[in-house]
């Protein structure tokens, strides 16, 4: 909720800011707030420990909310001439970080306890962004004022268009995080399986994501993509159950449903972006 709330303000304001300086707070706020939610298993219960969850997790989102909008301004900035490619090598690691994400904290959690994975990605993060200050290049072609109103973009067809196809996809990807887990206990899966076949989608986004950015930047019709990656998108979801008239669920279906969910969520993702982009121009 604070991401939602946080991200128009941030990118209204960002030349206001700073993208630099956004970025790297953003980071270390993110950091910090990983490290002390991991730590909160130690408050006294109640109310009090209940108010400390949602401070650390809203002001989590803040830092990530700062951090990713100018993350996109950078890439706009500094790759104007390949944006969905740049876009794309955003996405992979963002998938590959999904995919192995609950890998490596469970992994963690094995070792430590439940404060390690916290620790270890907080204090990376929090280390990262001091390093950022001394490495980053400055950005000041970002910095210009920019016209024009939240409200006045989405007055825009193609953009609200745009906003409804990402704001779909993540709910879709929501749901499938939620139902998936039950699903796969009906074929009495190892937890090894059961993990692979969690990471298959993102580990394909991670890599067919570059792709498509490629494609849309050497010409390609970036919203003929973001059709085509949609009905891929659906196709995966009809056969992920299945809905009756496909059949009884089996489990060569059920990856089957989730490499197309990977590839499409990746194809219909990635073009967005600069797609946006141009059009608000």
């Amino acid at each position: 909720m604070s991401n939602l709330i946080m991200a128009p303000l941030f990118g209204k304001y960002l030349s206001l800011l700073g993208v630099k300086y956004l970025y790297i707070s953003g980071l270390f706020l993110s950091g910090g707030c990983l490290i002390c939610f991991g730590i909160l298993d130690r408050a006294p219960a109640g109310p009090s420990y209940l108010a400390l969850c949602i401070l650390c997790r809203a002001l989590g989102g803040v830092g990530s909310s700062a951090s990713v909008t100018s993350g996109f301004a950078i890439v706009a900035q500094e790759f104007p001439h390949a944006i969905a490619t740049a876009t794309g090598l955003l996405e992979m690691v963002n998938g590959a970080g999904f995919g192995l994400g609950p890998f490596v904290g469970g992994a963690l959690y094995e070792v430590g306890g439940f404060v390690v994975p916290f620790a270890a990605v907080g204090a990376t993060m929090m280390l990262m962004s001091v390093m950022y200050i001394f490495i980053f290049p400055s950005i000041k072609s970002a910095r210009r004022a920019y016209s024009g109103s939240l409200l006045s973009l989405i007055r825009i067809p193609a953009i609200l268009i745009m906003s409804m196809t990402v704001f779909f996809a993540f709910f879709g990807l929501a749901f499938l995080d939620v139902g998936l887990g039950p699903h796969l206990k009906t074929f009495n899966l190892s937890v090894i399986v059961t993990g692979v076949i969690f990471m298959t989608a993102p580990i394909l986004y991670a890599l067919t994501a570059p792709i498509w950015g490629w494609l849309v930047d050497r010409g390609h019709a970036g919203r003929i993509m973001i059709v085509v990656g949609n009905l891929v998108c659906v196709t995966g979801m009809v056969l992920i159950g299945p809905v009756p008239i496909v059949g009884k669920s089996h489990l060569w279906l059920t990856i089957l449903a989730i490499v197309i969910l990977g590839i499409g969520f990746a194809c219909s993702q990635v073009p967005v972006f600069r797609d946006m982009l141009m059009t608000a121009r």
